[in-house]
This record gives structure tokens, sequence and C-alpha cells, in this order.
């Protein structure tokens, strides 16, 4: 149902970046999206979920419309995070991201777990319908967190991205929102430059 690929770096492994693809991404598509990421020290993680998609639904369904896939999903995420602390990194040398679908579960993932260093969320925001509340409240620390997305995105309503940078600002993550007086979908290199300054 889920595999994973591991793309190790040139040098000693001193971070992890685990990016999560969009709906219907190739291996290669992602890959190529994640790639500008990964520094000379950063292992580079990319699942892929059954039929290219980690859950059937829009992002902006009721939750049990993308149950069980959605749960399985950040299960399964949550093994990977498990994987690599077995090779002798910890939870604040991973960094979480995506594109589009992959970036709502790995808001998702972080609003429920939140065992990484930080987020990187290229065109995505956390999963539920209009007007949902998110309960959790656990802090997150000055979590670092970077949202980005054009403002007429076709996928992925503005409204939505900034409810979720917003619910994680309330939980004490350091929160960064790029916008974008566009109305493509895709990562721009603006956002990789804002990314790795966020990490470096």
């Amino acid at each position: 149902m889920y595999d994973t690929t591991w793309h190790s770096p040139k040098s000693s492994i001193t971070q992890a970046v685990i990016f999560l693809h969009g709906r219907n991404q190739s291996q290669a598509a992602t890959l190529a999206i994640a790639q500008p990421l990964q520094d000379t020290n950063t292992l580079l993680v990319l699942p892929s979920a059954s039929q290219r998609s980690w859950y059937p639904g829009s992002f902006l369904a009721n939750l049990q419309e993308n149950e069980p896939w959605l749960s399985s999903s950040i299960s399964y995420i949550d093994a990977v995070i498990e994987r690599i602390i077995e090779t002798g990194l910890s939870t604040d040398q991973i960094i979480l991201a995506g594109f589009s679908q992959g970036a709502a579960l790995a808001a998702e993932y972080v609003g429920r777990i939140h065992k990484v260093k930080g987020l990187i969320a290229f065109s995505g925001g956390r999963i539920g319908p209009w007007g949902c509340n998110w309960e959790e409240d656990t802090s997150l620390s000055a979590m670092p967190m970077l949202f980005s997305v054009a403002t007429r995105d076709p996928f992925v309503p503005l409204k939505r991205v900034r409810e979720t940078v917003a619910h994680f600002a309330r939980r004490g993550a350091n929160t960064i929102l790029k916008t974008f007086e566009e109305d493509e979908h895709y990562v721009r290199k603006s956002e990789y430059i804002a990314a790795r300054a966020l990490f470096t």
C-alpha cells in the first residue's frame, strides 16, 4: 500500500527531510520537487501512497469521508519517522514537508502528532471541512513552519491556509506565510529559498 525511497546525501547525514507527494504525482515528479530542499548533509525521504493518493477526497471534506485512508497514511508517516530515528537521528533533526495533498497531510500530522523539527507546506493546509475546530492545543514550542500558496490557487483556498497558520501560531509555532498574487499551483524558487533559510 505504501513505499518509501531513500536518497542519501554526499556527506554525513545530520538531518532528514521527509517530502510527501501531491495527488497523482509520480516518484520522478516528487523527486524533482523535493530535491532542491536537500543539502549535502540531508537524507531525503520520499514516502509514496498506493495509487499516488494519500486519501481519496478533498482535504476540505468531512474527516470521515477520507477514512480509513487518512489515519492509515498518518500512521505510515509516523512509522517512517520511527525508522529514521532508528538510523541515529532525533526528532529535532527531522523536517516534514509536502506539496498540495502531501502538504495537507504533513500539516495534519504535525497538528496531531508534531514529533518533528519543523514543517514545510507548499500549497496546503490542515484537513477538515469549513468551520471545523481543530481541538489540539499542545504547545508547539516555537516550531518553525513555512506555508506558501498562490492567492488564487485553484485547489487550495488561501482562507484555509490562513486558518491553519493561525491555529499553529496559537499553539506557539513560529509560522511564516508567503503568498503569491497568481493562480498557479506549483513550487516557486522563492519558496525553496524561504524553506532553506528557515532550516539552515
